[in-house]
C-alpha cells in the first residue's frame, strides 16, 4: 500500500481519517506514507492527520510502515519542527518531539496537556485540575494573541472550555493542543484532540435518543446539555454546559468557524449554517478558527452569546466560568 498525503488540511483530514478506518490492511504487509512539496498545514489537519496514521499502526503493528519525506521542502520542516512528526510515532527520526519546540507570536505547536501527571509541579501540587488546565490555557493564548489584551482573553477562554471539555466529558488522562496565527490572512486556528470516550458515550449515560454520533454532537452545541454538575461552594465544580454553545457561537461572531469530528460525524458551523460529513475520530477533535482583525470587548461579547443561551434554557443559567471569569488573574 502506496498513500500520498497531498495536505495537512482540514478537507484531507477528514478524508484520510475516514478512509484509515475504513481500510483492510490485512493482505498488504508494507504500508508507505509518502509526504512531498508544497503541502499546506494546519493545526487542525496535523493533529487528526497524526492521530489517524498513529491509530492505523497500533491497528497493524505487525506490518512495516515507511514514512517517505522531502526533507528540502518547507512545509515538511515546518511540520517536523511543530512535533507532526515525532506526534506520529517517536521513532520517526525527523523533527520535533510534541512539546519541544518553543512557540512563538505565530504558533503553538502540538503540544501535550496533561491532567494526571501535572501535580508533580510544586506550584500545582495542591491544585484541582482546573487550575492547571486555566494556567496552561492562558500561557497558550498568550502566544498567539500577539499582544491584543482582548484577544488574548477570549483565546484563553476558548482553550480553558475546549481543554476541559476533554478532561470532563472526555473522560481522558490527556489532550493535545496546536495553534497558528496567520498574520497576513488575519485569522487564527485553535485545536484540541482527546482520545476519550465521545460525545455520544459521554451524553448517553444522561440523555435518552442520543442513537448516534451525528445526534451527541448537535445536542452538544446547544446550552447546557453538557451540563455536568454544579456545586455553589466551589468555582473549579461549575459546569453549566455552556462552553461548546459559547465558543461556537464567538467563532461565528468572529467570523471564524467552528468544527468538531466524534465518532462517525465531522460537523461544521460557519456563518450560521451548519454542514456534516461522514470521518472518524477515536474521541474528539475541535477547532476553533477566528478573524483576528475584528475588534471586540471580551466582556461584552461574551455575555451577549450567554444571554442569548440563557433565553433559550429559560429554567437554567451559565455559571460563572461560562461568563468568562477566570480562576487566575
Amino acid at each position: 500500500m502506496e498513500k500520498y498525503i497531498a495536505d495537512l488540511d482540514e478537507y484531507n483530514a477528514i478524508k484520510l481519517a475516514r478512509e484509515f478506518n475504513q481500510f483492510d490492511f490485512n493482505n498488504d504487509s508494507t504500508c508507505i506514507l509518502k509526504f512531498d512539496n508544497n503541502i499546506s498545514c494546519t493545526p487542525f489537519g496535523m493533529l487528526l492527520i497524526g492521530d489517524s496514521i498513529r491509530r492505523f499502526r497500533n491497528n497493524y503493528n505487525q506490518n512495516d510502515f515507511f514514512i517517505r519525506l522531502n526533507k528540502q521542502a518547507e512545509s515538511i520542516n515546518y511540520a517536523g519542527h511543530m512535533g507532526f512528526f515525532k506526534f506520529i510515532s517517536e521513532d520517526i527520526p525527523f523533527g520535533k518531539n510534541p512539546g519541544d519546540a518553543i512557540g512563538n507570536n505565530n504558533y503553538i505547536p502540538i503540544t501535550k496537556v496533561d491532567f494526571c501527571n501535572y501535580r508533580k509541579n510544586p506550584y500545582f501540587i495542591h491544585s484541582e485540575p482546573l487550575t492547571y488546565i486555566e494556567y496552561e490555557a492562558g500561557n497558550l493564548a498568550n502566544v498567539l494573541a500577539q499582544k491584543n489584551n482582548e484577544l488574548e482573553k477570549m483565546f484563553k477562554y476558548l482553550i480553558r472550555e475546549m481543554i476541559r471539555n476533554s478532561q470532563e466529558h472526555g473522560q481522558t488522562n490527556c489532550a493535545w493542543i496546536c495553534g497558528q496565527n496567520w498574520k497576513s490572512k488575519n485569522m487564527a486556528e485553535i485545536a484540541i484532540l482527546d482520545n476519550g470516550i465521545g460525545y455520544k458515550n459521554s451524553l448517553s449515560k444522561k440523555y435518552k435518543n442520543i442513537e448516534n454520533d451525528e445526534i451527541a454532537i448537535r445536542q452538544a452545541l446547544k446550552p447546557g446539555v453538557t451540563e455536568s454538575y454544579i456545586n455553589k461552594f466551589s468555582l473549579e465544580d461549575e459546569n453549566s454546559g455552556f462552553g461548546l454553545y459559547v465558543a461556537s457561537e464567538v467563532c461565528d461572531m468572529l467570523n471564524g468557524s467552528f468544527s468538531i469530528l466524534s465518532g462517525d460525524t465531522f460537523l461544521k458551523k460557519k456563518g450560521g449554517s451548519i454542514v456534516t460529513y461522514r470521518s472518524y475520530m477515536n474521541g474528539s477533535i475541535i477547532k476553533l478558527s477566528v478573524d483576528t482583525s475584528i475588534k471586540f470587548n471580551y466582556h461584552e461579547l461574551l455575555n451577549k452569546i450567554v444571554n442569548k443561551g440563557e433565553k433559550l434554557l429559560k429554567n437554567n443559567t451559565a455559571s460563572e466560568l461560562s461568563k468568562g471569569k477566570f480562576i487566575i488573574k
